[in-house]
């Protein structure tokens, strides 16, 4: 395990009782690469579309809405994390950003 995750993040991740799993950094690092590849997948459906002159306005939207479902899961768990260290003010100006 310490190939994989190195000995300072099992060291830092024991010192809060958390296993590295469970570290909102590494929730938070695996949802932006899903948001990455969600977008790589919008972008060559657009190619797609570019090259056969068809446009699938369906696809379109199921894009767009998974796109900002990861952007506010990712926000979502941000927040969470200033509220577990007591940063209510931060985590308020974030939830106002995402809801607008």
């Amino acid at each position: 395990m310490d190939a994989i995750l190195g000995s300072d993040a099992q060291r830092a991740a024991s010192s809060t009782g958390q296993t590295p799993a469970q570290k909102p950094q590494n929730v938070i690092r695996f949802i932006e690469k899903a948001l990455k590849a969600q977008r790589a997948i919008s972008t060559f459906d657009r190619e797609q579309e570019s090259a056969t002159g068809v446009v699938n306005a369906v696809k379109h939207t199921v894009n767009e809405f998974e796109e900002l479902y990861l952007d506010t899961l990712i926000a979502y768990y941000v927040a969470v994390h200033y509220m577990r260290d007591h940063k209510y003010l931060e985590a308020l100006h974030l939830s106002k950003h995402t809801l607008s």
